[in-house]
């Protein structure tokens, strides 16, 4: 990883699957700052499965609570087939993580150098506990 992950991604091509506008924007700011391309935001599991099964991505980027929801499952079978890395955002303080979908999960609160950090693990496909 670089020394300043705020640098520059990866090329990269990012699903970004939230929400809820403000959040969403935020996330959406920091992957452009460093250098992702963003497709969507999009709001829901149906428009991304849309998405998916029409764009080329590097990862995707979604929070848990929609992961839980319907689509979910063939969310994860999607992801599965097409190997796509995915992070997961749990923006509950209390409850951390619990996802179905394999992948690098990361639970609210968080700055916005772990978020991209993390990206970063992710589009690079390093395993968290070499990447730190």
């Amino acid at each position: 990883m670089p020394s300043n992950p705020m640098v520059q991604l990866p090329t990269s091509r990012i699903l970004l699957v939230e929400e809820d506008d403000i959040r969403s924007d935020n996330l959406l700011s920091s992957l452009q700052k460093a250098g992702a391309v963003v497709a969507g935001p999009v709001r829901s599991v149906d428009a991304a499965l849309m998405i998916l099964r029409t764009e080329r991505l590097s990862a995707v980027i979604f929070a848990a609570d929609l992961e839980r929801g319907p689509g979910a499952e063939e969310l994860g079978a999607i992801l599965a087939e097409q190997h796509l890395p995915a992070l997961v955002i749990d923006w509950s303080p209390v409850n951390p993580p619990r996802t179905r979908i394999a992948g690098e999960q990361l639970a609210w609160p968080f700055s916005h150098l772990t978020f991209i950090a993390t990206v970063y693990r992710v589009v690079a496909g390093m395993p968290a506990e070499i990447a730190h």
